[in-house]
């Protein structure tokens, strides 16, 4: 698919080869970006101390269930819906997401400044509203990579996240030897999400022109609702870490607990590249 018409689906004999090539792809990615993150994350937390670590990840915990919500599932519409979307859908809804997210971003700025110590600690209040702000800059991706994945063409996505992944040390792990403290992972988290959402236009070939018809929206938005009524429920375990563990233990207790979580999630690869691939099949 790109800004010159819809790419026609795979016939039904090629379907299994090419989730079996997407599984070992995205198997390959997550296997590579298991040593990455690993390594990474041990060394980002040594530099910038278990308590600026705490308040990265309880950032980012309330910001990855905020942007799962915003998304309202249209990722999962466009992968799962019976007809090939058109560039017209594509486009609305990218810029659906964008504007969506610009105004749960200042709000999510708003509140995180007002409201952060209520999560344990004051010091929480620049660091959360300044994530929460990056939602429409995490929004970017959501449309290509629904398309790459719709193609099964993980290894795409395999290289989009593995090199966005290790763009995130790049930028943190320097900046952390400096002494930007909680600032350092923030600002490799902005980068990466901002390089995911260009790249994947790129490597989607998608033209994001501005187009608006809440026409072409409803349909997603009411198959959204579904899948996001219960990826909310799911979600909620991230929010965990920060409102009960935070509240009890502080920052530095979040840290030590978000590194453990962090390396026991990342031996979990194989299970999340299949669980991905079978979604996109099974449409």
């Amino acid at each position: 698919m790109s800004g010159d018409g819809p790419v026609p689906a795979a016939p039904p004999s090629d379907l299994g080869r090419q989730a079996v090539r997407g599984a070992s792809h995205l198997a390959v990615r997550q296997g590579a970006g298991l040593l990455i993150a690993g390594g990474g994350a041990l060394t980002l937390t040594r530099l910038v101390g278990p308590g600026s670590y705490g308040l990265y990840a309880s950032s980012y915990a309330v910001t990855t269930f905020v942007v799962a919500v915003t998304r309202f599932g249209v990722d999962a519409a466009l992968s799962q819906r019976a007809d090939e979307p058109d560039d017209s859908t594509l486009r609305s809804a990218f810029w659906f997401l964008v504007a969506t997210g610009c105004a749960v971003g200042f709000l999510g700025l708003a509140a995180g400044w007002t409201f952060g110590d209520v999560l344990g600690t004051a010091d929480l209040r620049a660091p959360l509203g300044t994530m929460l702000a990056l939602t429409p800059i995490c929004l970017l991706s959501v449309v290509p990579i629904a398309m790459l994945e719709r193609r099964l063409d993980y290894q795409k996505v395999a290289v989009l996240e593995l090199s966005g992944q290790t763009l995130y040390y790049a930028v943190s792990l320097p900046l952390a030897a400096t002494g930007a403290g909680v600032w350092a992972p923030i600002a490799g988290y902005a980068t990466w999400q901002a390089w995911t959402g260009i790249a994947g236009c790129v490597a989607a070939g998608f033209r994001p022109r501005l187009r608006w018809s809440p026409t072409e929206i409803r349909p997603l938005l009411r198959y959204g609702a579904t899948y996001t009524a219960s990826e909310r429920v799911w979600m909620l375990r991230t929010l965990v870490l920060p409102v009960l563990v935070g509240r009890v233990v502080g920052p530095v207790g979040v840290g030590y607990l978000a590194l453990s979580m962090r390396l026991c999630e990342l031996l979990s690869f194989v299970r999340q590249a299949t669980a991905r691939v079978a979604f996109a099949s099974f449409a």
